[in-house]
C-alpha cells in the first residue's frame, strides 16, 4: 500500500491491553508502532494471557466446560475478565463521545 493510504487506514485511537502475569506479553512495543496513527492508550490489568477467555458464568457459577478447555483456562479469573470488559467498554464510550456531541450539536 502507498504510505498515504496507510495513514488513512490507521485508527484515530488505539487501546493496548497488558496483563500483569503474561509471559507472552509484547504490549510495551506496540504503542511506539501505533503512535503515528493517533492516540494510543496502554492499560495494565490483573490477569494472564488467557484472561480474555475466562469461562462465562451464570449467577456467579462458572458454566461447565469440557475437561481440556477447563484445564487450559484454569488461570483465567472471572473478576479479571470483568475488569477487562469494563476497560474496553470505557475506551469505546470515550471514543464515541465526540461523535455523540457533534451529532447532538447538528440536531440542535
Amino acid at each position: 500500500l502507498p504510505v498515504s493510504r496507510m495513514r488513512q487506514d490507521r485508527a484515530r485511537r488505539s487501546l493496548v491491553l497488558r496483563f500483569d502475569d503474561d509471559s507472552l506479553d509484547e504490549s510495551l512495543t506496540l504503542p511506539t508502532l501505533l503512535q503515528g496513527g493517533g492516540d494510543v492508550q496502554l492499560a495494565s490489568l490483573a490477569g494472564t494471557h488467557v484472561t480474555p477467555l475466562a469461562p462465562p458464568t451464570i449467577l456467579g457459577a462458572p458454566l461447565p466446560l469440557p475437561l481440556p478447555a477447563a484445564a487450559s483456562l484454569a488461570g483465567a479469573r472471572q473478576a479479571d475478565f470483568e475488569a477487562l470488559c469494563g476497560t474496553i467498554l470505557g475506551f469505546l464510550d470515550e471514543s464515541l463521545e465526540p461523535l455523540t456531541t457533534s451529532t447532538s450539536r447538528a440536531a440542535g
